[in-house]
């Protein structure tokens, strides 16, 4: 996040903040022990991730101040300063219906940060232990312009256990996320964009990782 979002700290530091998809929960706590936050919440679907998390905010010494979930409390809808979604909204199967639940969980006036590491290359990160240049750990960029659906599903059922039928069915979800669509899906909701930074993937001057940050103003949340 500091390398993708300006001022981070500054923008947590005794803020209350949803880390919306968090994950095992290493930036929550995070958040809380190194960047200030007031009070985090880690919204995630998979249970092993959530236990994980509350071990970890245990270990650190904020679990009162760091708590997980697979919903939000109803009590807390509304009164997020912050909500925060990094490399997980090219995983939503519905990522506007996702963006607009962010918006009702953020104060009036708050901030929603998304962040991906995927825009323009929507394999790579699914993939990208599979294919990696001779040698090295490297891995190959922009493999779905290079090989067909079937030929990355075929390898990749060699080695995991799901075997869906499309890239978009992996297991954790895949929805093809670009910075066009990414784009069309912020002006869908009724957002204003404050923010927007493309990092070029491994350096190259072609596909991207994309950092914005939208502010939900006076829209109603």
């Amino acid at each position: 996040m500091h390398k993708t979002v300006p001022d981070f700290d500054r923008l947590v530091s005794g803020k209350t903040v949803l880390d919306y998809g968090c994950g095992h929960g290493w930036q929550a706590v995070a958040m809380r022990t190194a960047c200030g936050a007031q009070r985090v919440f880690g919204l995630d679907v998979v249970d092993q991730h959530l236990a994980f998390g509350s071990a970890l905010a245990e270990q650190h010494g904020c679990s009162k101040s760091t708590c997980f979930g697979k919903t939000v409390p109803v009590e807390l809808e509304g009164q997020f300063d912050l909500v925060l979604s990094s490399s997980a909204f090219e995983h939503y199967r519905e990522p506007d219906r996702e963006l607009q639940k962010m918006r009702t969980y953020v104060k009036r006036g708050g901030w929603i940060i998304v962040t991906s590491l995927n825009h323009g290359t929507p394999t790579r990160a699914s993939f990208r232990w599979l294919y990696a240049f001779p040698g090295t750990n490297i891995p190959v960029p922009w493999l779905n312009l290079m090989f067909s659906d079937q030929a990355l599903l075929a390898v990749r059922s060699k080695f995991q256990r799901d075997h869906p039928a499309r890239i978009e069915d992996v297991e954790g979800g895949l929805n093809r996320m670009s910075v066009a669509k990414f784009e069309k899906t912020i002006r869908s909701c009724g957002m204003e964009s404050s923010e927007h930074k493309l990092f070029a993937t491994m350096g190259l001057p072609i596909g991207y990782c994309d950092s914005r940050l939208t502010r939900a103003n006076d829209l109603g949340g």
